[in-house]
This record gives structure tokens, sequence and C-alpha cells, in this order.
């Protein structure tokens, strides 16, 4: 593996033959993990999915391994798009679908 000053890792095979190795004959790398936005755009398609017509922070931390502050995060970026309108504050906060988000699904 080298690193190069100006890109990511990037892992070479170098065959090694009975002449020494054959560098240049087979390059692969490796799996490119998903950028942040698609994550975060799967994440969001995921909690739209959920059965429960309400959907709690807690509910959220728990189905998907989230911490308080990244669930607060996907939680307000729903809200933002008008997919899920909250009711409450705080921990007894619910979070509701919005009819453009049942259109939707």
């Amino acid at each position: 593996m080298s690193k190069n000053r100006f890109g990511q890792t990037i892992d070479v095979e170098a065959i090694l033959g009975h002449k020494g190795f054959h560098i240049g004959e087979k390059v692969t790398t490796g799996k490119k993990a998903k950028s942040k936005k698609d994550r975060k755009a799967d994440l969001k398609k995921q909690i739209l999915k959920l059965d429960p017509p309400n959907i709690t922070e807690q509910l959220v931390m728990n189905t998907f391994q989230l911490t308080k502050g990244q669930t607060y995060l996907v939680l307000t970026a729903l809200v933002k798009d008008k997919l899920l309108k909250k009711y409450g504050r705080g921990a007894r906060a619910v979070w509701k679908k919005t009819p453009k988000a049942l259109k939707n699904n």
C-alpha cells in the first residue's frame, strides 16, 4: 500500500513471477465507500419506511445505531424537506409523516 500525497490511499497488486514482480499487469483498487451524501439519503429513506406512524428520537437511535446528535440532524433535515412534522419538545417529541412523505412511499 502506498500513500499519494495528493489523493487517497490505493491498493496495488503486483504479481510475483519467475523473473520478479510484474507491476502494471493487474492493478486493483479497493471498493469505494458510499459518499456521505448518499449515506444520508439512504438513511432518510429508511427512516421514512419505518412502520410506526409516530417516529421518536429513541426509536431512530436504537434502530440505526446513531448518536443523539446524528439523529437530531437527520430528523431536522426531514422536517426541513417537509417529509416529517415534529410534535412536542425534548425527549417526548414525536415526528409524524406528512402527506408529501406518504405520497412518495
